[in-house]
């Protein structure tokens, strides 16, 4: 009885000592994040997943063909959708010529997350240009939707020629079925290397207190586990609800099927390749690899016949004279920023003759 005693009275001990070791560390890595989460202690998780959810934002609107879409007629002093869902793009001259419209579909920095609707590049890009802009990117979107979204509104807006945003990310959100909590639709390629989409009609969003798991459930409050995986890369998938439909690499395969529906649509098109600030707040092998997969876009596009545009150079020459904080906000360019990006692709529009 008595070495049981002391054996229960070890493992009791070891069992109290990680514990604290483990509160240790947890507090630290609150202490770290800073004195915010001292303070609240939510499932960290689901508190990403309602932050970021579609469903959860009251701009955008569940979609049948592409998950979801922003909400027409939306407005707020951050951000302001028209009555057929795109972006305002105030500042086109009054003389402006009654042509055809630019139109201009992508992701994030296509729409000009984090600034006002006059300082989105697409804004800017109108008045340099003097011709009406349409501003069709919307957040969050993989390439396969920003394809399947150019194809739609350019049936509908007939555009007279199209901007095209690209980033590396844009590559594996191709590659899931659900990001961020929201489904999605993506492709594979048949035996003849054509794209077959899935997915659709996409199912729709759901609380994200719904698709959690049991151990995001359990462990989802812990900064120590999220600490842990963010190291070790699994992170993303841990806290963004993100579901896989194809196999990592996926996503580089599709780029050239997906570049070649643009170029079927016989409207000169540039195809302009952006960068988070990640890629300048990052060691040098993160911006080697967002440079490699842009690079691999703008390649298939060139092949396509779809003119392409690198604008990592002049960013860069701007982040070294001025700092990343002068041409980024938090995951996306800031004014001045997006002032840089109209101007580059307005010269481009001209030396083109779009």
């Amino acid at each position: 009885m008595r070495l049981a005693r002391e054996a229960a009275a070890r493992t009791a001990l070891v069992v109290v000592s990680i514990l604290l070791s483990l509160a240790v560390l947890e507090l630290s890595c609150r202490v770290a994040a800073g004195s915010f989460w001292l303070k609240h202690w939510p499932n960290l998780v689901l508190y990403q997943l309602q932050a970021s959810h579609p469903e959860k934002q009251v701009d955008y609107i569940y979609d049948k063909t592409l998950g979801f879409l922003p909400r027409p007629g939306f407005t707020s002093p951050r951000i302001s959708f028209d009555a057929d869902g795109y972006r305002l793009t105030p500042g086109l001259p009054p003389d402006a010529p009654p042509a055809p419209p630019v139109l201009v579909t992508g992701a994030s920095f296509a729409e000009s997350d984090e600034v006002d609707d006059a300082d989105t590049w697409p804004a800017l890009f109108q008045a340099r240009i003097g011709r009406h802009v349409i501003n069709a990117g919307v957040v969050a979107f993989g390439l396969d939707q920003v394809v399947m979204r150019t194809e739609q509104v350019s049936e509908t807006q007939k555009p007279a020629a199209i901007v095209v945003i690209v980033t590396a990310d844009g590559l594996w959100r191709s590659e899931v079925k659900q990001l961020w909590g929201a489904p999605k639709p993506y492709f594979t390629l048949n035996d003849k290397g054509a794209l077959a989409l899935h997915n659709v009609p996409v199912p729709e969003m759901h609380d994200p207190q719904r698709t959690m798991s049991s151990w995001q459930r359990i462990f989802g409050w812990s900064k120590l586990v999220a600490t842990i995986l963010e190291r070790i890369d699994g992170h993303d998938a841990w806290i963004s609800g993100n579901v896989r439909a194809t196999p990592s690499g996926t996503g580089e395969r599709l780029a050239c099927p997906l570049m070649q529906h643009l170029a079927a649509l016989g409207v000169p098109t540039l195809v302009v390749a952006l960068y988070e600030p990640l890629v300048w707040r990052n060691p040098a092998e993160f911006q080697a690899e967002h440079r490699r997969l842009s690079q691999l876009m703008l390649d298939c596009a060139d092949a396509a016949g779809l003119a392409t545009l690198d604008l990592f150079a002049q960013v860069d020459r701007a982040v070294q004279a001025r700092g990343v904080n002068a041409l980024f906000l938090t995951d996306h360019h800031s004014a001045e920023g997006y002032r840089l990006v109209a101007d580059a692709i307005a010269a481009e529009f001209e030396r083109l003759k779009y």
